[in-house]
């Protein structure tokens, strides 16, 4: 396949990158990932697309984020229930998030120290406000006001990990050129990198 130089494409690449690391490291996976090129007004417009597996958070997952999303649905559940929607809410945060960090960091050289506030991607900032809306229902000791800039605090300090963002560029790199990847590829460099099967404490 074609090289792509223009570096919305790599942008682009960064930014499913993290998505699909921080997935892993939060205890999912990635069944694809893909690139898509589009010209809009002369413009040329790359985005992605990175298909994560929630394995068994899926339905909950579907209640927090998806089509019938209804943060209510969880008032009327047992407290254990309640007690995991919550932390599956702060793991899809965390992957939503990554993705615009890690293009963040691209932008900046591969520079961590990147300045606040972090501009987001629409769809991710919208999912993760909805998500900030439904664990303030779900979660009295949640702080609202502190939940996006405390997580992309905690995202930094694990991208500052040598290993963490080598996987992110190596994924980016391949994703660059090749404009998809499946699941088996993305795990061959998780693998490589040890990122798949780190022990949990190590995650994000």
């Amino acid at each position: 396949m074609s090289f792509c130089s223009h570096n919305a494409c790599e942008r682009a690449a960064y930014h499913e990158s993290g998505h699909i690391v921080f997935a892993y490291l939060n205890g999912y996976s990635c069944e694809g990932v893909q690139l898509d090129r589009s010209v809009e007004m002369d413009k040329e417009i790359w985005s992605g697309q990175s298909r994560i597996d929630y394995h068994t958070d899926a339905f909950i997952v579907s209640k927090l984020i998806g089509v019938d999303a209804d943060a209510d649905f969880f008032e009327q559940v047992p407290h254990s229930t309640k007690q995991k929607a919550v932390a599956v809410a702060r793991r899809l945060a965390r992957v939503y998030l990554a993705g615009s960090l890690t293009e963040a960091i691209y932008e900046n050289g591969g520079d961590p120290n990147v300045p606040f506030p972090i501009e987001t991607e629409w769809l991710d900032l919208i999912r993760v406000e909805y998500l900030n809306y439904a664990l303030e229902k779900m979660d009295g000791q949640h702080q609202p006001a502190e939940f996006i800039p405390s997580l992309f605090t905690n995202l930094l300090k694990a991208v500052e990990s040598p290993d963490i963002w080598y996987a992110i560029e190596s994924i980016a790199r391949k994703l660059r050129v090749t404009k998809r990847m499946n699941r088996s590829q993305i795990e061959e460099i998780l693998e490589t990198m040890q990122i798949i099967g780190m022990h949990p404490k190590q995650r994000a």
